[in-house]
């Protein structure tokens, strides 16, 4: 380390910068075999001035408010801009941006009761760049902002790679394109996570879930299911998902004329059974027991899920009424899961649920 103090100073003579000292120790080395070792000193110097330009001082900014170290950077350094030195004024914002965001992520401020993340913090101070020649330079911050959260957030990085390898899958497939397998395994991973961890994301995700829904709209039915996954985590957000609008569109999906919807309804519905309400939900699934003859062993296996214990469920089956035309199957197939168990109904569940576990597993930042 150099000690750049200029020894023997009046104590009223005006203080130099750092470069400035040491050319006024080391200039006579200019021209000679040594000035490889006066450079080397000045950049050490002009590196003690960006650090001394970067430290944030709790001076007043404008209007009275405390500077931040992008504003104090460009109050300092902001002639430079437009001059052969540009490059200094650049690189310092960057390390000052850097600062802030390292900030936001390891010790969010506190405003008004809330913790902050970096993307709100991002969007706060920087938002207004929106729909402005700075736009690019805003998005950027908030890329690197959003990486920040994720690293200090794991649950919620996972969610928004999840959110994300959704959102290129129904781009990919186009308005009105049929959605892919690992579309749906990421959309459903995603809803697991809002279920069970819901408290641990933040705005970025509440984002990423208005972001989704937007992209699948539509009047078709297809269309709507395909929504209906990020409406769910909408409303996992909430105090009461049970009376939501979206649990309820969900359950009435359950009973669709099309099976396929009918079954990724029930794929949907596994994964938030604990939102259901048992009296509204189970008419739909023993239903399917009745008058169907695609998705019934799920009807019957989420059906069950409903219930802490197998003998609730069949005397919720017992008072149910069939379709007078349907009553004998309905019987047949009740009497058979009496005898065989529900647990192999389950099973088609509990497979896909472990996949998506490993999903999230593998799609969360390390």
């Amino acid at each position: 380390q150099l000690d750049l103090k200029f020894g023997g100073r009046p104590p009223t003579m005006v203080k130099l910068t750092p470069t400035q000292e040491v050319g006024e120790l080391h200039g006579h080395l200019r021209g000679t075999p040594r000035e490889t070792f006066l450079f080397g000193l000045l950049g050490v110097a002009k590196e003690m001035e960006h650090l001394e330009a970067f430290r944030l001082k709790p001076e007043p900014g404008p209007e009275g408010t405390t500077w931040t170290p992008t504003q104090e950077i460009e109050a300092r350094l902001g002639h430079l801009r437009g001059t052969p030195r540009e490059k200094v004024l650049t690189n310092g914002l960057e390390i000052a941006t850097g600062m802030e965001l390292r900030a936001a992520s390891e010790k969010p401020a506190e405003r008004e009761g809330h913790h902050w993340t970096a993307v709100e913090e991002v969007t706060s101070n920087y938002g207004h760049m929106v729909g402005t020649p700075d736009e690019p330079f805003y998005l950027k911050l908030q890329g690197s902002a959003m990486l920040a959260d994720c690293l200090a957030n794991p649950v919620e990085g996972g969610f928004l790679t999840l959110a994300d390898d959704w959102k290129q899958e129904a781009l990919g497939a186009g308005q009105d394109g049929q959605l892919s397998l690992k579309a749906d395994h990421a959309g459903l991973a995603c809803l697991l996570i809002v279920k069970e961890c819901g408290s641990s994301l933040g705005s970025a995700s509440k984002q990423a879930i208005a972001a989704n829904m937007k992209i699948r709209t539509g009047l078709h039915a297809l269309i709507c299911c395909d929504s209906l996954v990020w409406r769910l985590c909408e409303c996992g957000l909430q105090p009461s998902p049970s009376k939501s609008q979206a649990v309820q569109s969900l359950i009435s999906l359950m009973e669709h004329h099309n099976s396929s919807l009918r079954r990724w309804a029930m794929e949907m519905g596994w994964v938030v059974r604990d939102w259901l309400p048992p009296r509204k939900a189970i008419k739909p699934l023993l239903k399917n027991l009745a008058d169907t003859l695609g998705a019934v062993d799920e009807a019957a296996g989420l059906a069950a899920s409903l219930f802490d214990s197998e003998d609730r469920f069949f005397m919720a089956a017992a008072a149910f009424n069939p379709p007078s035309e349907f009553k004998d199957q309905y019987d047949k197939r009740i009497a058979h899961l009496r005898k065989y168990g529900m647990v192999w109904h389950k099973m088609h569940f509990l497979n896909r649920e472990l996949k998506r576990r490993e999903l999230i597993l593998e799609r969360r930042p390390s």
